[in-house]
């Protein structure tokens, strides 16, 4: 089944808030998985001086299908360093040589830009922030605040489905 609510996630991994709303994330993909397509986009802040470097090691590991687990274990870990993210990785049985190597890739760089650029282009300058459906949502909200923009998309999607049939 295609998503109806696509959500787009700017997060930063040294956000305290970013990390708070990870809960509430995943009590939204729980309730609504089969209507609900999460994106994550990195906005990493100059003020976080590892922001940066978890966002590539984040990139890096999802070459290797293994972003979701690295994301959770950034949000876990607290204290961000490059030491941290080689133990996520090698614990994530994720070969080290081409994660390293990745890290250090001209590609891993660009990915990272090209996320802020679009953070740009909506003039998304704080985290998190969301995209749902094409509206822009600032702040970490609550799961009851989340509840009711996806209820009100998914009942739009339906009226719409409805007056299309008849």
């Amino acid at each position: 089944a295609k998503p109806v609510v696509t959500i787009v996630e700017f997060s930063d991994f040294e956000c305290p808030f970013c990390g708070e709303v990870q809960p509430t994330l995943k009590q939204v993909m729980q309730k609504y998985g089969n209507d609900v397509r999460l994106v994550f986009k990195h906005l990493p802040s100059e003020g976080h001086r590892n922001s940066l470097p978890a966002a590539r090691a984040a990139y890096c590991a999802g070459e290797q299908n293994r972003f979701w687990q690295f994301h959770d274990a950034l949000f876990a870990a607290g204290k961000l360093t490059p030491a941290t993210f080689d133990e996520i990785a090698a614990g994530l049985g994720i070969g080290m040589p081409k994660f390293q190597a990745c890290m250090r890739s001209e590609q891993s760089r660009s990915a990272i830009l090209k996320d802020l650029e679009t953070a740009r282009l909506f003039r998304i300058e704080s985290t998190p922030s969301f995209i749902v459906n094409g509206k822009l949502i600032k702040g970490a909200i609550s799961f009851a605040e989340f509840q009711k923009i996806i209820e009100r998309e998914l009942s739009e999607r339906a009226t719409q489905t409805q007056t299309s049939v008849n």
